[in-house]
């Protein structure tokens, strides 16, 4: 997941199906880059001039004992390998990839499907407490403390830039970003290299039922020969069925494709179980095969809720059992800046700091909500979801991003925007009319 409010990232997200489809895992990531260059750095001995934060979606430690044995040798993961991370969420034992990225980018462990907001009270776990935020209170990232604080910012993603959490192929290629990251990170010591998974997908688990009683005898060739052997993924093979699906049809693709040669009964229960997830479809290939011909066992379609691995390297690198929202922490301490400080800056409620009824949210079109605010005899518009504030048909840009609730129709605007309505200093720069 993408982390910038550039891209309306503070919203609910829609239910992010589980990416299970091949069984050499495809994984998504999301890559943070966080730099000083071109600016003065301090000279505490905790600061880091650059810091990386990588994050593959939806694996851990069975799925880098995977590709480890698969590629035959050692990961660049395993060179930096320094603890683990707790990734249970605000209402869940089991994370998803909104608020699993969330608690990495801004320190605070919130509810499913939030992204960078405060949890709500309902359902929230009974041992968590989480004090000093209002439910669904924005909350400012890392990356936008760091662009504040004059360093270059930059986010790098395989799927699209506004996905839950962002991909790469698979965890081999990742493993070959995490050795360039690593080369680079050694040069000179200044930089601060985070690799960890927001959470685990599947279950996976090398060995399943049918290894039950020669789980003792299984060579590594046993385990990858099987993967070496596929071209293509699940997902491909169940389109590559569309308008044909026959037994004979699946079994032909099943051994072009996979290397298996599989009976007519496998092939009817792998179309008995397409049938089952009309919506994910090959699902069933795993379902069916995983057990019978692999030495992989899968426990879910959906996330799981085990501890991730940690990979750390550069000035000051976390060790140990650290909760998710402390990899914020981190990366905040190694840049010197203060979080919550930067949440007071880029978001306050416009209600408290002007009163409710000079607040008025305009939500006729409902994708492009305006905050309406009456200040004396002037009228200020800023647009939901946009860094701009409009006053005597000039448009003014802000360092920070208006957000819209809806959940408490509250809006929360930069202490920028605050101080250009009362007046009180010239803050901004004209970029246009309208």
């Amino acid at each position: 997941m993408t982390l910038s409010k550039d891209f309306s990232m503070r919203i609910q997200m829609t239910k992010k199906r589980p990416i299970l489809r091949s069984l050499v895992r495809f994984l998504f990531f999301a890559l943070w880059v966080l730099t000083a260059w071109g600016i003065p750095v301090t000279t505490k001995a905790e600061a880091a001039k650059n810091v990386i934060v990588m994050i593959p979606d939806g694996c851990s430690f069975e799925q880098y004992t995977l590709a480890r044995w698969y590629k035959g040798s050692p990961l660049a993961m395993d060179t930096i390998l320094a603890g683990a991370v707790k990734t249970y969420t605000a209402d869940s034992v089991v994370a998803d990839s909104a608020p699993a990225a969330s608690a990495y980018a801004t320190g605070v462990r919130t509810s499913d499907k939030f992204i960078s907001v405060a949890p709500k009270t309902e359902g929230m776990l009974h041992s968590l407490k989480i004090s000093g935020y209002e439910p669904y209170q924005p909350l400012a990232t890392v990356l936008e403390a760091a662009k504040l604080t004059g360093r270059a910012v930059g986010v790098v993603s395989t799927s699209r830039v506004t996905h839950a959490t962002p991909v790469i192929s698979d965890l081999l290629i990742f493993d070959e970003a995490v050795r360039i990251a690593l080369d680079f990170a050694g040069l000179k010591g200044d930089t601060l290299l985070l690799v960890m998974p927001d959470h685990n997908t599947g279950g996976m688990s090398i060995g399943n039922w049918a290894t039950s009683q020669n789980y003792f005898q299984m060579k590594p060739d046993d385990l990858v020969g099987p993967l070496k052997k596929m071209k293509a993924s699940s997902f491909l093979l169940s389109k590559k069925l569309q308008g044909d699906s026959t037994p004979d049809r699946v079994i032909d693709i099943i051994r072009s494709y996979w290397g298996l040669n599989i009976t007519s009964e496998d092939a009817q229960k792998i179309l008995e179980k397409m049938a089952e997830y009309p919506k994910d479809p090959y699902y069933a290939f795993g379902e069916v095969l995983s057990p019978k011909y692999l030495y992989i066992g899968w426990s879910t379609h959906g996330h799981c809720g085990g501890d991730v691995p940690l990979g750390a390297f550069g000035p000051n690198r976390p060790s140990g059992l650290l909760d998710a929202p402390e990899i914020a922490q981190v990366v905040a301490e190694a840049l010197q800046v203060d979080l919550e400080a930067m949440t007071h800056r880029l978001l306050v409620d416009a209600s408290a700091e002007f009163g409710t009824g000079n607040v008025m949210i305009d939500s006729s079109d409902p994708d492009n909500s305006v905050i309406r605010i009456t200040h004396g005899e002037k009228v200020f518009l800023l647009p939901a979801n946009k860094n701009l504030i409009k006053s005597d048909d000039r448009v003014y840009p802000l360092e920070g991003v208006t957000i819209l609730i809806p959940e408490t129709q509250k809006a929360y605007i930069p202490r920028q925007a605050v101080e250009k309505i009362k007046g009180i200093r010239a803050v901004v720069t004209q970029i246009g009319r309208r």
